[in-house]
């Protein structure tokens, strides 16, 4: 943990697997996701803003 950050380093794949469905998902959030371990900072952060915009497209949303 850092001073900078209240919670804990955390490492994770972009893309995951649902467990049940067996469907591939994007597994980021602009709150917590700050890079893409496999890519040099300025490609990654290229992808992620790529990534954050494209989530926010209504239908690939689910709200209660």
């Amino acid at each position: 943990m850092t001073a900078a950050s209240p919670n804990p380093v955390s490492v994770h794949p972009v893309v995951r697997t649902h467990p049940v469905t067996g469907k591939k998902l994007l597994f980021v959030n602009s709150t917590v996701t700050t890079r893409i371990m496999e890519l040099g900072r300025k490609e990654g952060d290229a992808v992620l803003q790529f990534l954050y915009r494209h989530i926010e497209t209504p239908e690939f949303q689910c709200r209660f």
